[in-house]
């Protein structure tokens, strides 16, 4: 007797529209992304050539295999890393002539304080323990 285990399916009690909900809301853990992949291919198994016809049309021409292997590579750390490497760098800091001509506004400056710099204060207000 076969039996249908799969480790990478690591919600087998959550419901796949609750899967799918999670990540349609931006909730891509690991193992959130792994168990909606192993059960998109497990239902892909079940389709007709039709129905795989048909969801291609609706999912923009994509398969769900192909969908599956999507959600596995951004599950998968070492992807992660190497999108990440070859990503172009993103500045963390606008450009300081960005902030010059205006086109992005700085926390450090105020349109009220002439364009002068502002210190923000270091210390931390520390409240007194009780006296007993």
């Amino acid at each position: 007797m076969l039996k249908d285990t799969n480790p990478l399916d690591t919600k087998p009690t959550v419901p796949f529209r609750a899967l799918l909900r999670d990540i349609a809301l931006g909730i891509t853990d690991d193992e959130t992304l792994r168990s909606a992949a192993v059960r998109l291919v497990r239902l892909d198994r079940r389709l007709s050539a039709d129905e795989r016809e048909e969801f291609a049309g609706t999912a923009g021409g994509a398969t769900m295999t192909e969908i599956a292997s999507d959600l596995r590579k951004a599950a998968d750390p070492d992807h992660q890393l190497a999108t990440a490497r070859s990503a172009p760098a993103r500045r963390s800091r606008p450009l300081p002539s960005s902030i010059r001509h205006g086109r992005v506004s700085s926390p450090t400056r105020s349109p009220n304080c002439g364009g002068r710099r502002f210190a923000r204060s270091s210390k931390t207000s520390r409240r007194k323990p009780p006296s007993s």
